[in-house]
């Protein structure tokens, strides 16, 4: 076996430095190798850049085909699939355009979709939807919670604005989901840096719940300040995701510990969601413990008239 190469490869190209496609297997179930997309391997020692990313694609990326969805997702940088969607390697998710039949190989999905030259990019060779193309087509495909997710991670990485959305709303008229992606656009906010802290908001948003403040920062007594994902300010209530993809180290569990105890301290209350909480009746606790907690500590209306009623008690 010759060294193995340190750019994406196939079975074909394994098999030219001497690795049978049973060796490759051994190798990934190794952890030497890692299987990017259905039939494209990487060495490990190898991140996963933007050009990576296009050259993988380029192994087996049909003639004539866009990527889109969440391959382009993928590619732009944006990596807004479920965490649990990426133990496996990516489908890749293409459009056929120029009059061209749609491809129907195994680990591609396949279709047609009038694109506009503008809602072409390229990348390392590799034709992609642009960001906001991208966008739209994945919020008016998926169900709410993932939606808002991607029009969150659009802003957040790539810098579109809701004005860019709002532009585009014209081209989804009459598409199924349009009437998601326009009323989920007003909702997006580039502040959100994880996919289950959108899926949070966006349940509190159909809860009927007042929508909360993202990545405020409060400063405590000490003058020191701790920043929270989804608080509301007034009454001193946040609601913050607690998931695998949130630490990396257990300092960072620790570390998230220290500066909610430092808020509870001065009047913080906090509900934490985990990746088990969005559904069935776990859902509708954490919700319900909301309300609540948000009623209880709303501010009581003044009375009014209360300064005649005191002059009329002296006399």
């Amino acid at each position: 076996m010759d060294v193995l190469p340190l750019t994406p490869v196939t079975l074909s190209d394994l098999a030219s430095v001497g690795v049978s496609s049973q060796q490759a297997s051994g190798l990934v179930r190794l952890g030497v190798l890692h299987r990017v997309l259905q039939g494209v391997y990487l060495h490990r020692d190898v991140p996963l850049t933007i050009e990576i990313r296009a050259a993988c694609i380029a192994k087996v990326l049909p003639e004539h085909a866009v990527v889109c969805d969440h391959t382009a997702a993928w590619l732009l940088g944006v990596d807004c699939q479920p965490p649990a969607a990426l133990d496996a390697p990516l489908d890749l998710d293409v459009v056929c355009i120029g009059g061209h039949d749609r491809t129907t190989r195994v680990g591609i999905h396949g279709g047609k979709r009038d694109l506009r030259k503008e809602e072409i990019w390229e990348l390392g060779g590799v034709r992609v939807t642009s960001p906001v193309r991208t966008a739209c087509d994945l919020a008016c495909r998926r169900g709410r919670r993932q939606a808002l997710a991607v029009l969150d991670a659009f802003m957040h990485s790539c810098g579109v604005t809701k004005a860019e959305y709002r532009r585009m709303l014209p081209r989804f008229r009459g598409r199924r989901g349009c009437t998601q992606l326009r009323e989920l656009i007003e909702y997006a906010d580039a502040r959100a840096e994880s996919i289950r802290e959108s899926w949070v908001r966006m349940e509190i948003i159909d809860a009927g719940l007042k929508v909360p403040q993202l990545q405020l920062w409060v400063r405590l007594p000490s003058g020191q300040r701790r920043r929270l994902d989804l608080a509301y300010r007034g009454r001193k209530v946040a609601v913050e995701h607690d998931g695998a993809e949130n630490h990396s180290e257990d300092e960072d569990v620790e570390s998230d510990e220290e500066r909610r105890d430092a808020l509870r301290k001065v009047g913080w209350y906090f509900i934490i969601v985990t990746q088990d909480d969005f559904d069935g009746a776990r859902l509708e606790a954490w919700l319900r413990e909301l309300r609540q907690v948000l009623e209880e500590r709303s501010p009581s209306r003044p009375r009014r008239y209360a300064r005649a009623e005191r002059r009329r008690t002296r006399r």
